[in-house]
């Protein structure tokens, strides 16, 4: 009896586990079916691009270097020899001069400064932002920021932690919170006083495919009029 149930309550599970499946495919093909639909319905376009990465900070140069098979990933300095791990991907020779007011830029995380810096630069290349104004939009809800990111400011959250573990939370900076969310990227980029966006903005993470999310879940934004 024993054994019988065992096997009754195996089957019962791959039963579930293949009505999931069948589910989940449906549901994938009802989604390819819809992006068909809408993008047949109005085409959306890429206008402005951008990138700070270990690879460089012109998204040209980036595809360049990855087309030559050179890798961002080096050998860490001794300004990281606090870290277990000896190899990672670092970003260098980033600037936020005339970006990000300088102020603004000290006491900010890079994450953001990174997330403000690019939301600028692709609206520089597509032609929008021009001598620091923001052109042919003068409907500010109908633009929007949707940024991914996986974590928020992680030097934040240590440099805030170690205070309030040293000094107590009168101690903790008023700005921990926010520079510590992965959804505040995208909101402090849409806030900058020559950008004042007002339309959707949302934070999505899922890992490695996040940015093709951000740009498919916009896309369908700008097809719906948002």
């Amino acid at each position: 009896a024993a054994d019988g149930g065992v096997g009754t309550s195996a089957w019962r599970r791959r039963a579930a586990l293949d009505v999931a499946g069948r589910r989940a495919a449906d549901a994938a093909a009802a989604a390819r079916a819809r992006v068909v639909m809408r993008a047949d319905a109005q085409r959306v376009v890429v206008t402005g691009m951008s990138v700070v990465s270990p690879l460089g900070h012109d998204p040209q140069q980036m595809f360049d270097r990855l087309c030559a098979g050179e890798s961002g990933i080096q050998q860490l300095g001794a300004e990281f020899d606090d870290l277990p791990t000896r190899i990672a991907g670092v970003i260098t020779d980033f600037n936020s001069a005339g970006l990000i007011e300088p102020k603004k830029a000290r006491r900010m995380d890079k994450v953001h400064q990174y997330c403000i810096a690019t939301t600028k630069m692709a609206l520089t290349d597509a032609g929008l932002l021009q001598s620091g104004t923001l052109q042919g939009l003068d409907d500010r809800t109908r633009a929007g920021v949707l940024m991914g990111s996986a974590m928020g400011g992680m030097a934040a959250f240590e440099d805030n932690l170690n205070a309030l573990n040293a000094r107590g939370v009168r101690k903790v900076s008023p700005f921990a919170v926010p520079y510590m969310l992965s959804n505040m990227s995208g909101a402090i980029a849409a806030m900058e006083p020559e950008l004042g966006l007002r339309g959707p903005n949302y934070s999505i993470n899922t890992a490695c495919a996040t940015a093709n999310y951000c740009i498919l879940a916009a896309m369908d934004h700008i097809v719906r009029g948002d």
